[in-house]
């Protein structure tokens, strides 16, 4: 049986797709967010994609963008939401994506849908795939640091994420196969040497000398000021600090822009978990009491495996004391019982459940 991935934020939109699908055969793998997609684009094999433009959390255009490189010969469908931007979108993504006439209902776009997973029009075939590199834009709202981190991790991408505070790029965080690896942390060399006066690694009076922002850790380790582990103790440190910035920020824009040249570099051999980061942020954010109450109100529903978790459950194999998430979560399961499974008291079973959800690698269902 064929297979479509919907993404789409309106609920009933998108339960009245996966049905008109199902009456013509075709099997659904359904998502509510453009972060969820991002991770869902990485999994398994579609005969089609329907994406519906929702918050400016992600750019659509990402989406689909990212949606034809990692799926060269599937249709991708795009529901707009002003008819005024379709050619716009036209001229960026070209014709391999099909925007939906606004006069469709559902069941003329299924029927489309259906058909096209079978033959698609010549048009598609005689347009390239999107060439150069992949580029996701979008805003932090909604606490979409999380989400967008885990969809880096999720999809393995190389490159630079610049955080833009009006219009001003204000950090940059290095990606290697969706791991942060290195940053420009605001501030620049002064910045970075204000952490290394605060790990203790030089006295706080020594006045460095002056070199090319950019520069200061390597003059230091040719002056021998510092030592490579040194370096090392920096980097994770400069790293942590910025990507759990990442990860709390709720206002202003980010420019994710792949660049391979970061995955063949060895890099330093940093170990910064992601998910870790994200729980921590979670940890700060919320007081136990409070999280004593969320845990108690959300005990009976269920919880679902998000689409990026697969590929992410070793990274979180810590948080759960070892155990396999995507047995633990099967869908079948209770938040109270998730905990219980994995040995979590209520407040943190509570708080691993939100970094989860959040990060879209779980999903809350109703109640049993």
């Amino acid at each position: 049986m064929s297979t479509v991935l919907v993404v789409d934020g309106i609920k009933k939109r998108r339960n009245a797709i996966k049905a008109a699908l199902e009456k013509r055969e075709v099997d659904t793998h359904e998502v509510s967010d453009a972060y969820a997609g991002l991770a869902a684009l990485g999994q398994g094999t579609y005969s089609g994609i329907i994406i519906a433009e929702g918050k400016r959390q992600l750019s659509v255009k990402s989406l689909c963008a990212l949606a034809l490189r990692r799926h060269t010969d599937v249709p991708v469908f795009l529901i707009l939401r002003k008819v005024e931007h379709a050619r716009e979108v036209r001229q960026e993504l070209g014709p391999r994506v099909l925007l939906v006439p606004p006069e469709w209902g559902v069941e003329q776009l299924c029927t489309r849908v259906a058909q096209s997973c079978v033959v698609l029009p010549p048009e598609f075939h005689e347009a390239p795939p999107p060439q150069g590199p992949i580029v996701l834009e979008g805003a932090f709202e909604e606490e979409a640091g999380p989400a967008l981190l885990i969809g880096l991790f999720v999809q393995e991408l190389s490159g630079r994420l610049s955080v833009i505070d009006d219009g001003v790029t204000v950090s940059t965080v290095f990606f290697r196969d969706g791991e942060p690896v290195w940053v420009v942390p605001p501030g620049g060399d002064t910045a970075v040497f204000r952490h290394i006066v605060h790990l203790g690694l030089v006295p706080p009076d020594l006045s460095p000398t002056p070199v090319p922002d950019g520069e200061l850790l390597l003059s230091m380790v040719r002056k021998g000021t510092l030592t490579k582990a040194d370096v090392k103790k920096v980097m994770v440190d400069l790293v942590r600090e910025e990507v759990l910035s990442v990860a709390a920020r709720r206002t202003g824009e980010y420019s994710f822009v792949e660049d391979q040249t970061y995955a063949a570099h060895p890099g330093p051999g940093l170990s910064v978990n992601p998910f870790g980061l994200i729980f921590e942020v979670k940890r700060k954010s919320v007081p136990p009491p409070e999280l004593m109450e969320i845990g108690q109100s959300m005990g009976g529903r269920r919880i679902f495996a998000g689409p990026g978790l697969d590929v992410a459950k070793e990274k979180i194999r810590p948080f759960l004391r070892g155990g396999d998430a995507t047995e633990a979560l099967d869908g079948e399961t209770t938040v109270q019982e998730f905990c219980d499974r994995v040995g979590l008291d209520p407040v943190m079973g509570s708080l691993l459940v939100l970094s989860l959800v959040e990060a879209r690698l779980a999903r809350l269902g109703e109640a049993a």
